[in-house]
């Protein structure tokens, strides 16, 4: 039995769960932070489920000025990270290549055509970047990667337009885990102020805006997590 042992709002909460270390818990690290990115994002969303102080007056109309510039640089980068993924996928590709030597002809001919394929897209994503149509037919797999972009840009400069500027933050939690830990933080250097309140570098005092806690839904999830994974790795042992 691990036990694990959590504050929440003050108050000390005990996860009991049938494993016994958590090295056993690391398969569903990735679907709670899945939720937990999900789960903050919400958080902004919805302004804190509606508990966040507003912005001062002040402080709206200075937003107000900046709007059209935050759009254009959602629409400037909006395939900035499908590209540097596609790069990366090319450069991983050309290392297995050179590591492990083609064992055939035929081999060797479906690397150089998966090669050719990826330097396509990426010839493809840089003309969209620049202004260019969309052109899906023949490439339906990219495209599909391509829209999950448009969605998120579209999102972006919805929560702009409707003043929800802190949306930088959710974008900057980082998460990182490994056999002894899980960790979620952001890179962003104030946004601890945000999180906590408090008084900012230039003296400003910031009001409360939590987005980064632990709750008991939150504990809740990874507690079900846990739990279904537990339950279907003994499973799998008694069926062995």
């Amino acid at each position: 039995m691990l036990t694990i042992e959590v504050e929440v709002e003050g108050a000390k909460r005990e996860l009991n769960l049938l494993a016994g270390r958590f090295k056993d818990l690391l398969p569903i690290m990735g679907a709670f932070s899945a939720y937990m990115r999900e789960d903050v994002q919400r958080v902004f969303d919805s302004d804190g489920n509606g508990k966040w102080a507003p912005r001062k007056k002040a402080s709206q109309q200075a937003y107000n000025r900046t709007i059209e510039g935050r759009i254009e640089k959602v629409e400037r980068n909006k395939y900035r990270g499908l590209q540097s993924r596609l790069q990366a996928e090319k450069r991983r590709a050309i290392k297995t290549a050179t590591r492990k030597p083609a064992t055939s002809e035929k081999q060797e001919q479906r690397r150089a055509r998966s090669l050719e394929r990826k330097e396509s897209q990426i010839a493809e994503v840089a003309r969209l970047s620049a202004g260019g149509q969309l052109q899906p037919k023949g490439q339906a797999g990219l495209y599909k990667r391509v829209e999950r972009r448009i969605v998120q840009a579209q999102k972006k400069i919805d929560a702009i337009k409707e003043g929800k500027a802190l949306g930088r933050l959710a974008n900057s939690c980082a998460i990182e885990f490994d056999q002894k830990q899980w960790q979620m933080a952001s890179k962003v250097s104030w946004a601890g102020v945000h999180n906590d309140g408090g008084r900012a570098g230039h003296g400003a005092v910031m009001p409360k805006r939590t987005f980064l806690e632990w709750t008991n839904q939150r504990l809740d999830k990874f507690e079900e997590l846990a739990l279904d994974h537990l339950i279907a790795k003994a499973a799998k042992r008694t069926n062995a």
